[in-house]
């Protein structure tokens, strides 16, 4: 397939594995893609581009937005996928643990947001979006997940806030999955261990990355240019009945 480069920009973080993989393989036939991630992604995709660094890094990503912006112009959506997890009992988090899931989950969104924000597109009757990838996490307290409990929580309010203050020229709204069988998910459980998640769940199954993908490109297909604020949860039901654990 022919990419078309007059395709509106989706600037995505995090997008070599998981989740953001399967977003990327979503929204590439429709959106150019330029992915920010520290790890080296090979993209088999005419339409995603990749740049290698650190999303927490402030210099770095202005640099990256000031290539975007050269390169392919104003971009029209930011997904902010990038994310880590370090699971361990509160007593022995330690403090460089702790600040690595907050720099890594919730002050590079926080960066990539607003270099994202200060770049004004002059199409006055378009609504850009951001999309974070938050976390039920970030609803409820999750044993053995303290920083990352948090950084999600933060970046729930953070969407909120950007919700009400970048309105209306963009549009800010979070996905809260539930447990998505991603490749961190496999490396912090194990077979049993999921598998009795998905017993307890109302839904008595997990999620797909592919699902979260979706939901992500229906957002940014423009039908519905009225969401806003929304805090989506995607958990196939399970902290709606008091079920996370």
């Amino acid at each position: 397939m022919t990419h078309n480069k007059l395709q509106k920009v989706v600037v995505l973080t995090g997008g070599s594995r998981g989740i953001g993989r399967s977003i990327a393989q979503a929204l590439w036939r429709d959106f150019t893609i330029v992915n920010l991630d520290k790890d080296d992604a090979s993209f088999e995709l005419d339409g995603v581009q990749s740049m290698r660094l650190d999303v927490s890094d402030e210099n770095l990503l202005k640099q990256a937005f000031e290539t975007i912006r050269a390169e392919h112009g104003i971009p029209y959506a930011l997904v902010n996928n990038a994310g880590i997890s370090e699971p361990v009992n509160f007593r022995d988090l330690s403090l460089e643990s702790w600040e690595r899931q907050i720099k890594v989950n919730l002050t590079a969104p926080f960066l990539t947001s607003r270099e994202f924000s200060r770049l004004e597109s002059t199409n006055a009757s378009e609504t850009r979006k951001i999309i974070n990838i938050a976390s039920v996490s970030g609803m409820v307290g999750m044993p053995r997940y303290a920083a990352y409990n948090c950084a999600k929580s933060g970046l729930i309010e953070l969407t909120k806030t950007l919700a009400v203050e970048l309105a209306p020229v963009i549009h800010t709204c979070a996905i809260c999955p539930g447990y998505i069988l991603t490749p961190m998910q496999r490396a912090e459980y194990s077979e049993d261990e999921l598998m009795a998640c998905a017993q307890e769940n109302p839904s008595r199954r997990l999620g797909s990355p592919d699902e979260v993908a979706e939901l992500v490109s229906f957002i940014l297909s423009g039908k519905n240019n009225y969401l806003n604020g929304s805090i989506m949860v995607m958990d196939g039901g399970e902290i709606a009945g008091g079920m996370a654990s």
